[in-house]
């Protein structure tokens, strides 16, 4: 990466309280801010691909068609059986 100085115009407030959160520098700030809304872009591109290919396959099987898991009953827990008393 190589790091140029720019001069941005932002929220001063906003940044400050961004800093604070994340615990860094009002310029690692920004840089973490830009990366993570380009990773957020690269993800939104990817699922635009997957849905234009149809969508994901459910190898699996475990939805019903309409992206939610099919209801299943819960199993029956057996209680164990009680031990018997010796004399």
């Amino acid at each position: 990466m190589v790091l140029k100085r720019k001069n941005v115009m932002v929220d001063e407030e906003q940044l400050r309280e961004l800093a604070r959160r994340l615990g860094m520098n009002e310029s690692a700030t920004i840089r973490h801010a830009v990366d993570g809304l380009l990773h957020v872009l690269e993800m939104e591109e990817a699922a635009e691909k997957i849905r234009k290919r149809g969508g994901l396959d459910d190898v699996f099987g475990r939805t019903n068609g309409e992206g939610r898991p099919p209801r299943r009953a819960a199993p029956k827990r057996s209680r164990p059986a009680k031990p018997a008393k010796v004399a």
